[in-house]
């Protein structure tokens, strides 16, 4: 099986309200054409959808997500993740 026919099958089915898309995992939409069980369902909007519909929500976002990288390395990323640092 793969992870994200597991991944469909442990969670909520995330679908985009916009073009149908699936969350397979992690930030990876799929246009899958799988049955889905109605109860697991809810509704969001991709990032493609979101910067097609939504620009300034879309940027926002995006500088949002820089400023908090941003933050990462001035704190010292090896400070917050040294562990993962071999």
């Amino acid at each position: 099986m793969k992870r994200s026919e597991k991944f469909r099958e442990e969670h909520l089915h995330i679908i985009c309200s916009y073009c149908g898309k699936l969350l397979d995992g992690p930030e990876v939409w799929d246009r899958g054409n799988v049955e889905l069980d109605l109860s697991n369902n809810t509704h969001v909007t991709c990032p493609d959808c979101l910067l097609e519909n939504f620009p300034s929500e879309y940027l926002a976002i995006q500088e949002e997500r820089r400023v908090r990288i941003k933050n990462v390395f001035k704190k010292g990323y090896r400070e917050l993740y040294g562990y993962l640092v071999k």
